[in-house]
């Protein structure tokens, strides 16, 4: 889960401050700003409160996710999990490497690293 942003109070100052050419020293000590991450963060957030920049829309929508779904065992003993129930839910890649362990009538896959 991502850290929670931390909210950079009155923006339009820190526009008007970062726009006159202060450094990032300078903004640090004046609005509490961390690191170049957060004051890119900040000047964005600004920038689109005050209208200058359009609010960009998420790149990707999220899929509504089954939390049940029923496999079946194969000919050759597979069980193949759906790849949008799985791989693309848990943002799994090919390659990742998995512990099963059988616990009563229950398998439970743990990822490896």
């Amino acid at each position: 889960m991502p850290r929670k942003k931390k909210e950079v109070k009155n923006s339009a100052a820190i526009l008007k401050t970062y726009t006159a050419g202060a450094s990032l020293a300078e903004l640090k000590t004046k609005f509490g700003i961390s690191g170049k991450g957060q004051l890119a963060s900040a000047v964005l957030d600004a920038l689109i409160q005050s209208g200058k920049m359009p609010v960009l829309a998420r790149a990707r929508a999220r899929k509504e996710v089954p939390s049940e779904f029923t496999v079946a065992v194969n000919k050759r003993g597979t069980i193949v999990l759906p790849k949008d129930a799985v791989a693309d839910a848990f943002r799994f890649s090919q390659g990742q490497s998995f512990v099963a362990r059988r616990r009563g009538k229950k398998i439970i896959l743990t990822l490896v690293g």
